[in-house]
């Protein structure tokens, strides 16, 4: 958590053991002033490597009806803050995959 977010965040973290909020992944919130808070979860052997991901909770962004909420992928303390504002929504997810699966093709090469 440290490496992604920076030990700043860590008086605000807390793990919320036993949660089933993220299908059996361990699941965290970091607390802000008065109600705020922003969900994650944490992504175990996300590339088949034991390499570990986060994914913030967010609101359904798909259109004005949806009451849900989906996971979005978080890499860095800039992903926390857009995710509380409510910008990380609106990301092409799908895009921004397949520019992280050509970068790793890249790397390897």
């Amino acid at each position: 958590m440290r490496r992604y977010f920076g030990p700043e965040i860590l008086p605000m973290w807390r793990w919320r053991d036993g949660s089933q909020l993220a299908d059996g992944d361990r699941v965290a919130e970091i607390r802000l002033q008065r109600a705020d808070r922003i969900v994650l979860a944490q992504r175990n052997d996300v590339d088949g490597a034991g390499d570990v991901a986060f994914e913030v909770l967010v609101g359904c962004a798909a259109d004005d009806e949806c009451e849900g909420a989906a996971w979005a992928p978080v890499y860095n303390v800039i992903d926390l803050l857009r995710a509380l504002t409510g910008e990380l929504m609106n990301d092409d997810f799908e895009g921004r995959a397949d520019l992280e699966g050509q970068y790793a093709d890249a790397v390897r090469a």
